[in-house]
């Protein structure tokens, strides 16, 4: 194989290689090096087979340059025809195709109509969105007795009740003694759905006085944290943990370097939180209606412009986006098995 047909067989390889990463990777922003690498090694090479065989340095890069500007053209166009192509649009699409009913407004839509209206109301909670402020006590549950935009995964928005500790059960629950308590993520707080669909509301159905302590967003540390805070407190017969292997083990490592979630692996360490709601509502009541409340979730220009760049609306007119993956290939089992046992 001569020089020129080595340099040409390099530049395919690169091609394919930059087309790869921006089709298949699940982080972009570790792939980025890679990126920026493949363009500067085909514009090192491209030059070296120029100078090598000089009938073709202006041809063969014209037509690569001619191919690349058609992708993003064509982006372009999509972007333009389809400024909403994102998640709850496609999703409303799909339902519209069904003939579904379909709420597209944002959460902060929903909260600003039912504002307006004179209903107070406001989104889930996750203690993850506000554990880098300098509280005097870090929160674990929500707001009390609130009023709370459950989610819209069906379609319809749902639209909850926290009881008098922030968390998704009817207050009656506590009038009798607690048979289980429930604990998890998403998946056990019931998001997007009515009480009754949930775990909790399934069993209090069926005459069994369940308590649901799940929280979104939360992972095994974060939990335990719940669990030392508020189920032993209303030492209910059994606990039933919900564990999901898909985030939970990826959450485990990202809580495992969070002082507080730290200190709660020591048996003695606890906030006492269910004897400080009024602090704890006092606090959230003033970070969700200054801050949260003030954000808006429509795309900025950067972001736009990071989607061209990724081709994302081409790619997801040929169903080749990318999906995030929230595993871990390095779960820290020692600490899981520790805290396990306690």
């Amino acid at each position: 194989m001569n020089f020129k047909n080595l340099l040409i067989l390099i530049l395919l390889f690169l091609c394919f290689c930059f087309l790869y990463i921006i089709t298949k990777h699940n982080d972009y922003s570790n792939s980025s090096f890679f990126i920026v690498l493949i363009i500067i090694l085909f514009l090192i090479i491209n030059v070296a087979l120029a100078l090598k065989i000089k009938k073709l340095r202006y041809e063969f890069f014209l037509s690569f340059v001619s191919i690349i500007a058609c992708f993003y053209l064509a982006d372009l166009f999509i972007s333009m025809q389809f400024s909403k192509l994102d998640s709850v649009t496609r999703r409303a699409l799909k339902a519209k195709k069904l003939k579904m009913p379909f709420d597209t407004r944002s959460k902060i839509e929903v909260i600003q109509d039912h504002k307006n209206k004179g209903f107070l109301l406001r989104p889930s909670f996750s203690p993850k969105q506000w554990l880098k402020h300098d509280f005097s006590i870090t929160p674990l549950s929500g707001i009390s007795n609130d009023n709370v935009l459950m989610g819209n995964e069906s379609g319809i928005n749902i639209i909850g009740k926290t009881d008098k500790y922030g968390f998704n059960n009817p207050n009656s629950i506590y009038k009798k003694s607690i048979k289980i308590a429930l604990i998890g993520d998403s998946f056990t707080f019931g998001t997007s759905l009515n009480y009754p669909s949930t775990f909790a509301g399934l069993l209090f159905a069926d005459s069994i006085n369940a308590l649901n302590l799940g929280i979104p967003g939360t992972g095994p540390l974060a939990q335990y944290a719940i669990f030392k805070e508020y189920a032993l407190h209303h030492k209910p017969e059994y606990v039933f943990w919900f564990f999901y292997e898909g985030n939970d083990y990826n959450n485990l490592n990202q809580e495992k370097k969070i002082k507080l979630y730290q200190k709660y692996l020591n048996d003695n360490h606890k906030q006492n939180l269910i004897y400080k709601q009024n602090e704890i509502d006092s606090i959230l009541v003033s970070w969700y209606d200054n801050k949260f409340i003030q954000k808006d979730k429509k795309l900025t220009f950067s972001n736009k412009l990071i989607r061209l760049i990724k081709l994302y609306n081409l790619r997801y007119r040929f169903n080749i986006t990318p999906r995030k993956n929230y595993t871990t290939t390095n779960p820290d089992l020692e600490l899981f098995e520790n805290f396990i046992k306690k």
